[in-house]
């Protein structure tokens, strides 16, 4: 066999482009064929062509179970979990549900989880919207703190007591929960 020879997929049997073969243990695979594999199916090279063949025979299954498969939770952004509460199961894809024909995601049982990391990422924008609720919060408060002055400065023109005072000042604070 010589380099620009001819060859044929051992799955299939189409005929191989110049860039598209895939090398298996005991043969030869086209791109098409390496397409329809399970993105966590990573032992190609060290696949047998009856290997491959049973792969792929359980891709096939596995779209027809995708078929039926309605997510009821997702989490993620790029790559998203989509949940099936009713079937217990899950699918991790980068596309929405409607699309998944030609991705043919991997529909994996819940009770395949063994563990799972959660991270939690803070943005900047949560931080500077904190800080802003707080000081509207502030102005608030000096807005009432100077209606209360003001409401103060009433009562001393109409001659309060400075204990009275003292007094309809705690009193409308404690109002106003402070």
């Amino acid at each position: 066999m010589g380099l620009f020879d001819k060859k044929f997929c051992d799955i299939c049997g189409d005929k191989i482009g110049l860039l598209g073969n895939r090398k298996l243990e005991n043969g030869n695979m086209c791109k098409d064929c390496a397409k329809k594999l399970s993105p966590f199916f990573n032992e190609r090279r060290s696949s047998s062509v009856e290997e491959i063949k049973q792969q792929l025979a359980y891709r096939e299954k596995n779209k027809q179970t995708l078929a039926v498969f309605t997510p009821m939770l997702s989490f993620g952004e790029d790559d998203k979990i989509y949940i099936d509460s009713s079937k217990q199961t899950f699918v991790v894809s980068r596309r929405n549900p409607g699309s998944w024909s030609d991705e043919n995601p991997d529909v994996i049982p819940l009770s395949s989880i063994t563990s799972c990391n959660l991270k939690i990422e803070e943005e900047a924008l949560e931080k500077e919207y904190c800080i802003e609720k707080q000081a509207t919060k502030r102005k608030q408060l000096l807005e009432e703190i100077h209606a209360i002055d003001h409401y103060m400065n009433s009562l001393c023109r109409l001659k309060v007591l400075p204990d009275e005072k003292d007094l309809i000042l705690k009193n409308v604070l404690r109002f106003l929960n402070y």
